[in-house]
């Protein structure tokens, strides 16, 4: 399923440079806008009026390709399914610094949402 991120890691991608043309926006306050119905969006890049909104998989491409940042999620499936996600930079894992209670998801795709955040905070 293809995921957008949500209006924080978009914030914090925005801070960490990230400016991949996308069809999608929030504007500062967080209201979304999408070229398609908007034409307020800037599909080209984030300005000072636009947050650009990626998928989640987009924003994990591009932290993998620029910043050798891997984003992970595995299953767990003891006595229920969980997600965890892990988080690596040049090959060390950071994971355990912002996950040491060991949390977890209730869907892959939050566990992802939550490692994209921790990892654009790497930068």
């Amino acid at each position: 399923m293809k995921e957008y991120i949500k209006f924080d890691v978009a914030k914090q991608a925005w801070k960490s440079g990230f400016d991949v043309p996308q069809f999608n926006a929030f504007d500062p306050e967080g209201k979304e806008y999408n070229s398609v119905g908007d034409v307020d969006c800037v599909r080209y890049g984030s300005t000072s009026n636009t947050i650009l909104r990626p998928l989640q998989s987009e924003l994990q491409t591009w932290l993998r390709d620029i910043y050798n940042i891997v984003v992970l999620v595995d299953i767990n499936v003891d006595s229920e399914i969980n997600y965890h996600m892990f988080v690596y930079k040049d090959g060390y894992e950071y994971s355990s610094l912002f996950n040491g209670n060991g949390e977890q998801w209730d869907t892959w795709e939050k566990a992802l949402e939550e490692g994209l955040l921790q990892g654009l905070k790497l930068i």
